[in-house]
């Protein structure tokens, strides 16, 4: 999954590689997205591949990290 999450206990939203913090998730990523730090090198390119693939494995992938698999999800929103 991407870099950016939020902490159950006090709602802040952080990423994980660079450390920065922010008020929502949409502010952070679109930071996150400008710095190249949302996604780990080469993770972006497996999951898009995956979901091509093997749609079944990339679900499987979103569930077992707490996503709920949404088909009409467009990337960058």
């Amino acid at each position: 999954m991407c870099n950016v999450i939020n902490c159950a206990t006090c709602n802040c939203w952080w990423n994980w590689r660079s450390g920065e913090v922010g008020r929502s998730s949409a502010e952070l990523k679109q930071r996150a997205r400008m710095a190249g730090t949302l996604w780990e090198p080469g993770e972006l390119a497996y999951q898009q591949g995956l979901q091509r693939s093997d749609p079944g494995a990339f679900k499987a992938l979103l569930e077992r990290n707490g996503v709920e698999y949404n088909p009409n999800y467009v990337r960058g929103t």
